[in-house]
C-alpha cells in the first residue's frame, strides 16, 4: 500500500503543471516540480519482489519486474503470474520489462552463463544484468565479462 501511493504520488509529481495528491499517508497540493522528467509520461519504473501481492503490483503498476536470481522454472512462474495481473487491470502484459540480475561466480565459464542467458531470453528476459562480488577484482571481472560476451555473441564497444 505504502508503494502503491508513492507511485501514484510520484506520477503526479511528473505531470506538467501543478499537481495534488491526497492520501493518508501523503498530501500536497500545487505543487509543481521541476525539472521534469525527459521521458514521458515518467521515468520507467522497475518493481522488485516474489510474494503474490508483490508480483501483483508490478503487473499492476510498474513498466517491469527487477528479479533477482533463481532457478528459471520458478522465475517463469512468478513472470507469469506478473502478466497475469498486468492484463487483469487492463495493461499490455507486452510492454513490462523482465531485468534478471545473474551473478558471476567464481569459475562459471562464459559458456555456462551463456546457456542461463538464454534460458531467461526464453522466458521473456529483456534485459540481463551480470553482476560479480567485490572480492572477485577488476581484471577477473572484466575477464569473466568477456568471456560471457564472446560466448553469448557480443561485442565491446570502444
Amino acid at each position: 500500500v505504502l508503494v502503491d501511493d508513492l507511485l501514484t504520488a510520484l506520477g503526479r509529481c511528473w505531470a506538467a503543471g501543478p499537481s495534488a495528491h491526497h492520501s493518508h499517508r501523503t498530501s500536497f497540493d500545487g505543487v509543481a516540480p521541476g525539472p521534469l522528467p525527459v521521458q514521458q509520461p515518467r521515468p520507467p519504473i522497475l518493481l522488485t519482489g516474489r510474494t503474490e501481492a508483490q508480483l501483483e503490483r508490478v503487473g499492476r503498476l510498474a513498466d517491469g519486474w527487477h528479479a533477482a536470481p533463481e532457478a528459471p522454472g520458478d522465475l517463469a512462474g512468478r513472470w507469469h503470474r506478473v502478466r497475469q495481473a498486468a492484463d487483469a487491470a487492463g495493461r499490455d502484459p507486452d510492454a513490462l520489462a523482465l531485468v534478471v540480475r545473474v551473478r558471476l561466480d567464481d569459475g562459471a565459464g562464459g559458456s555456462e552463463v551463456a546457456r542461463q542467458v538464454r534460458a531467461l531470453e526464453d522466458i521473456g528476459a529483456s534485459e540481463v544484468i551480470l553482476e560479480v562480488g567485490v572480492d572477485v577484482g577488476l581484471d577477473a571481472a572484466l575477464g569473466q565479462f568477456a568471456e560471457v560476451a564472446e560466448a553469448v555473441g557480443l561485442q565491446a564497444i570502444g
